[in-house]
């Protein structure tokens, strides 16, 4: 399972709804909305990743807003 399709997987099981990409420099960028719990879940997730991931470094920033989209996407 690559990067992208761990992180909707895993923010589906959280229901949290939002969009992962990757970026042009191999990093990725994704965009999370939800309970607070399981914001905080995703999070802690993310230091890992899926199985054969290799994550060197997270950055985050909360922020207040409205739920928009309906399910968690993959942008290309």
């Amino acid at each position: 399972m690559g990067f992208r399709d761990g992180v909707r997987t895993r923010a589906t099981q959280l229901q949290l709804v939002g969009w992962v990409r990757n970026l042009p420099d191999n990093r990725v960028e994704a965009l999370f909305m939800g309970k607070k719990i399981s914001l905080d879940q995703m999070l802690e997730w993310c230091y890992s990743g899926p199985r054969m991931a290799k994550v060197t470094n997270v950055e985050y920033e909360w922020q207040q807003g409205e739920l928009l989209p309906d399910e968690f996407q993959i942008k290309l």
